[in-house]
């Protein structure tokens, strides 16, 4: 990882997973909120929370699972028509750049971090 302090902004579309790399490389500790009664282990989340259960693994086991009060997610993730991802879908050139994006982050980190 050497001195990188900034965002990498030659990322446009996955700039967060790299720096979300980056923390898993140095170790830090971070958590993710989830419901109140969601999973506090990897072992607790449930088969159909399939993309909470990546996150264990490609954070390196860095992320502590926290409850808030709340009885549902605090965000839903939705593609609107303006989005980065539905822009993606829609644009063959940005799905190549997202696609090189994703390259990078492979040949980097070994995975997608998350």
């Amino acid at each position: 990882m050497g001195s990188r302090q900034q965002f990498d902004e030659s990322y446009r579309w996955h700039l967060d997973n790299e720096w979300l790399g980056r923390l898993a490389e140095r170790a830090v500790q971070r958590c993710h909120l989830v419901e109140a009664a969601g999973p506090r282990t990897a072992a607790e989340i449930p088969p159909e929370r399939p993309k909470l259960r990546v996150l264990p693994k490609d954070s390196l086991g860095q992320v502590e699972f926290v409850q808030h009060s709340l009885s549902l997610p605090l965000v839903r993730r939705l593609v609107h028509s303006g989005s980065g991802i539905a822009q993606i879908r829609a644009n063959a050139a940005i799905k190549a750049e997202s696609t090189g994006e994703y390259q990078r982050l492979r040949r980097d980190y070994g995975r997608l971090p998350w």
